[in-house]
């Protein structure tokens, strides 16, 4: 990763709320409750935009 990347704090809180997201939907449907997609589909969306944004930021700062 790049130094631009690491600094920038939306883009690491973005990345650590989609892992938690995901460790939440994991859960869920371990315990068989029904809004586990919910979390899973917004930890996804969350790390996709997070991506995104990494992407954009190392490109900028080459």
């Amino acid at each position: 990763m790049n130094w631009a990347v690491l600094k920038d704090w939306k883009t690491n809180i973005g990345f650590v709320l989609g892992i938690l997201l995901n460790i939440v939907a994991i859960i869920l449907a371990a315990s068989n409750i029904g809004y586990w997609i919910l979390f899973l589909f917004s930890g996804q969306l969350v790390t996709v935009v997070s991506t995104f944004r990494a992407d954009r930021l190392t490109r900028g700062s080459s």
